[in-house]
């Protein structure tokens, strides 16, 4: 499932509007529905960690839809640079 499938049912499941969502996040409600439609794909996984929680939802089931990696995994990496090398491989790039 894409991420904007994703949100899009949980949103509904919580009955929460579009608009309310959108308020809640910080962004507009065309903003949101065009991540919705999967005309826009969020790049950062922090905010799609937030949209999650907003939705009382498990941040990694969204950011794996989104494609991203864990913002606390990017944050360790980045303690241990040498540690991409493991990464990389392990998910196949």
């Amino acid at each position: 499932m894409e991420l904007g499938e994703l949100i899009r049912e949980r949103r509904k499941a919580a009955g929460i509007t579009m608009r309310e969502l959108a308020r809640w996040i910080g962004v507009s409600p065309s903003y949101l529905s065009a991540i919705e439609r999967e005309i826009i794909v969020p790049r950062r996984a922090l905010f799609v960690e937030f949209v999650a929680k907003e939705l009382g939802e498990s941040p990694d089931r969204f950011v794996h839809a989104a494609g991203l990696l864990p913002s606390d995994l990017v944050d360790g990496l980045k303690k241990h640079p040498e540690a991409w090398d493991k990464v990389r491989e392990l998910i196949g790039l």
